[in-house]
C-alpha cells in the first residue's frame, strides 16, 4: 500500500558516474550521464535539507574524480546540517585525501574485500591494498570515522572474520554488502552483475557456512568489534544471500539522486517512471507528491534485493 506522508531521513547522491576502476560486479560507470555543476549541487543540498534529509552519502563512480569535490565537502561541512560521508574505491592519492580532510570530511568509507590478496577480481586486490594504506593515512590526519565496505561473496566469505578482526585492530568499521547478480539477465540494475558470476554468487549448499560466519560476526559485534551492520541484518543474510529477494516496505527508505539530478527508484534500480523527475521538482509539493506516487509504482516492479542501506533505512 502506497503511503506518501512518510519521507526518508537518508539520501545518497551519485556525485559522478565516472570511475577510474572497472570492478566486475558494478555497472554504474557504464552509463554516461551529464553531471550537475557545483552550483546545481549546492541547490540540490538546499532541496534535501528542506525535505528533512539528515544523513547524506556521497557516492560514485569515484567521487574523487571530481576536481571540485573539496569545495563541495567544504560547503557540506560548514553550511549544512547533514551527517555526511564519502564512499570511495580507495585509490585516491594523499594530496586529494588531505584536501578533503582540510575541507571538513569526518566520515570516509572505502572498499576492502581482501587483506591477503586472495581474490577472483584483480581490481579487488588492487583497491583493497590501497584502501588500507589510505585508511591509515586518514587516521593520522584525524578522520574519526572510517568504514571498510566488503562485498560479501563466495570468494570473500572465508576471509570475512579475519578481515573484521584486522579492521577493528586499526579502529576501522566493517560494513558488509552482499554480492548481487541480475537474476534472468536483466539490464536495469546499477550495482550488480548482469550475469551470475561463478565464484562470487552463493549456492544453497553454502547457506550453513554463511550462517556460521554471521553467527561469529554477531558474537564479535557483542564483544565490541566494529561491525556496522545491524545484528538483525546479519541474522537475515543466510535467508536472502542466494536469491536476494527481500522487498522494501511501502515507504521510501532512502532518496537517490543521479549525477544529472534525475531521481532513481533506489541505488540499484533506476525504474521507468522515477527518472522522469529531478531533485529540483521535489521543492514543490505537487512535484513531490507525483514523484512519490510514481516511484512507488516502480518499486512494485522490482524482484528484490538485500542491500543493507535499504534494509537499515527501512521505515516499518
Amino acid at each position: 500500500m502506497y503511503r506518501e506522508n512518510i519521507l526518508p531521513k537518508a539520501a545518497g547522491i551519485y556525485i559522478t558516474r565516472n570511475c577510474n576502476l572497472r570492478c566486475g560486479y558494478c555497472n554504474v560507470y557504464k552509463k554516461n550521464l551529464a553531471e550537475l555543476d557545483y552550483d546545481r549541487w549546492i541547490q540540490t543540498f538546499d532541496v534535501l535539507e528542506s525535505l528533512g534529509i539528515q544523513k547524506l552519502t556521497i557516492l560514485g563512480g569515484e567521487p574523487t574524480t571530481r576536481a571540485d569535490l573539496p569545495q563541495l565537502i567544504y560547503h557540506l561541512a560548514h553550511n549544512t546540517s547533514f551527517d555526511f560521508s564519502v564512499v570511495s574505491n580507495g585509490t585516491a592519492n594523499l594530496k586529494t585525501l588531505r584536501s578533503l580532510v582540510e575541507a571538513g570530511m569526518q566520515k570516509y568509507s572505502s572498499s576492502v574485500d581482501t587483506i591477503n590478496g586472495d581474490s577472483l577480481d584483480p581490481f579487488t586486490t588492487l583497491k583493497s591494498k590501497k584502501a588500507m594504506s589510505n585508511f591509515r593515512e586518514l587516521r593520522e590526519m584525524g578522520v574519526p570515522h572510517l568504514t571498510a565496505y566488503l562485498v560479501l561473496s563466495a570468494s570473500s566469505l572465508p576471509q570475512v572474520v579475519e578481515i573484521a578482526k584486522a579492521l577493528s585492530e586499526e579502529q576501522i568499521g566493517l560494513y558488509l554488502l552482499p554480492y548481487h547478480y541480475a537474476q534472468g539477465g536483466e539490464t536495469f540494475w546499477e550495482t550488480r552483475d548482469i550475469h551470475k558470476k561463478e565464484g562470487f554468487a552463493f549456492e544453497t549448499s553454502q547457506i550453513p557456512q554463511v550462517r556460521g560466519v554471521m553467527e561469529e560476526l554477531i558474537k564479535m559485534k557483542h564483544a565490541g568489534y566494529l561491525i556496522e551492520n545491524a545484528e538483525h541484518y546479519l541474522r537475515k543474510i543466510p535467508d536472502y544471500i542466494v536469491d536476494c529477494n527481500w522487498h522494501c516496505p511501502d515507504t521510501l527508505n532512502e532518496l537517490r539522486i543521479d549525477s544529472d539530478g534525475s531521481l532513481m527508484c533506489c541505488h540499484d534500480y533506476v525504474g521507468t517512471r522515477t527518472p522522469e523527475f529531478n531533485i529540483f521538482q521535489l521543492a514543490e509539493e505537487k512535484g513531490l507528491s507525483e514523484f512519490l506516487s510514481q516511484r512507488w509504482k516502480d518499486s512494485r516492479d522490482c524482484p528484490g534485493c538485500f542491500w543493507p542501506s535499504q534494509f537499515h533505512n527501512a521505515i516499518v
